[in-house]
């Protein structure tokens, strides 16, 4: 973390940011809306949508993890693929969802001693914690932080902050739209509604953000 990173997640505001937001009214869930009339569902009470492996393999085949810790890890997706690159991953959630997941907890107040070991954290945070998500990860010295988001989370006014104290060094937007159906149900996935980017900031590095198309 730089120091105008620290100074940042010192202030007030930046504190402030880190409290669990209330329910959004906008729509959105996870990366995806399970709202729309199209998607014929109801949105999951604790936004867990689950992504398909290929998000997270175009996210690996350009950047060089370490250690992975996802913190949100619902049934596992992210830590399988690092784990069958060669990649040392771990994966947690507030439930239990995935039988090798790490340990069951909260990831705003677990001790960073009680953590599993980690360098770098990436994660499809649910929606509505996204922001929360990522200045946790800043507070806990992830040094590369990958979320996979909606690609609108770009444009929020309410996000601004965040992306000029913490401007990332890439966001990589998925040319393909990835079907995220509500994880532990029958829904099948089927084409994606919504377009998707991840999001990444490197400690190690200090240079205007780089924009990529992956397919």
């Amino acid at each position: 973390m730089t120091a105008r990173q620290a100074e940042m997640l010192a202030s007030p505001q930046a504190r402030a940011a880190q409290a669990p937001a209330a329910a959004d009214p906008s729509p959105a869930a996870g990366v995806s809306n399970p709202k729309q009339k199209a998607s014929g569902y109801e949105r999951d009470p604790l936004d867990w949508y689950v992504e398909p492996a290929w998000c997270t393999e175009l996210l690996a085949a350009e950047i060089d993890f370490k250690s992975v810790w996802d913190p949100a890890c619902g049934c596992g997706t992210i830590p399988k693929v690092f784990s069958e690159i060669g990649s040392a991953a771990h994966g947690t959630d507030i439930v239990v969802r995935w039988s090798w997941q790490t340990y069951t907890g909260d990831f705003f107040t677990v001790k960073k001693d009680r953590t599993p070991y980690f360098t770098d954290i990436v994660t499809n945070p649910p929606y509505r914690l996204a922001e929360a998500f990522i200045r946790r990860a800043f507070e806990l010295d992830a040094r590369k932080i990958a979320v996979l988001v909606r690609l609108d989370f770009l444009a929020s006014q309410k996000r601004y902050k965040l992306f000029t104290d913490l401007p990332p060094q890439y966001v990589f937007v998925l040319s393909r739209r990835p079907s995220m159906p509500p994880g532990g149900s029958n829904v099948p996935a089927k084409g994606g509604m919504h377009d998707v980017c991840w999001i990444i900031w490197d400690a190690l590095q200090d240079a205007p953000t780089e924009m990529r198309w992956l397919k």
